[in-house]
């Protein structure tokens, strides 16, 4: 199979259906925890371990499928594609969890520095975590047929 003949659309509902499922469940957690127990959990930096792990579970069942790595425009187009997902999905979140988020974006440059570097590092987390998928899935063939 050519790589021009693999659809994408497959892995970027798989990311979303998982990123949204593991999303809504910390949000949840983080609101039981304040309202309940008065206590704020740092639960915001987990989400970026969750892109990577994600990355590499879609990388090694691409890798699996396909028995092949895509094309480099392909890997960064699907990075690409799940990096706005994850922007849509946190900035959403985002918004209904801080009620004081107007103050923070009250300058253009805080706000557009902000959207730069979460938006870099979590499409190289998710580059590096498709990357990482692969490899595994790779090394895991290999080790299976020695």
């Amino acid at each position: 199979m050519n790589n021009s003949q693999i659809s994408l659309w497959n892995y970027l509902r798989e990311f979303t259906r998982v990123y949204l499922l593991i999303s809504i469940n910390l949000t949840v957690l983080m609101v039981i925890c304040l309202a309940f127990l008065d206590v704020l959990l740092p639960l915001q930096w987990i989400a970026y371990v969750v892109r990577v792990s994600i990355g590499a579970n879609i990388g090694k069942s691409f890798y699996s499928k396909h028995k092949q790595h895509p094309n480099t425009n392909a890997l960064v187009k699907l990075a690409v594609f799940c990096c706005l997902i994850a922007f849509i999905i946190d900035g959403v979140s985002a918004y209904l969890s801080l009620p004081n988020l107007d103050r923070m974006f009250e300058s253009p440059f805080w706000a557009l520095s902000i959207l730069l570097v979460t938006q870099t590092s979590s499409f190289g987390l998710i580059w590096c975590g498709l990357k990482q998928g692969m490899r595994a899935a790779e090394k895991a063939e290999i080790d299976c047929i020695s």
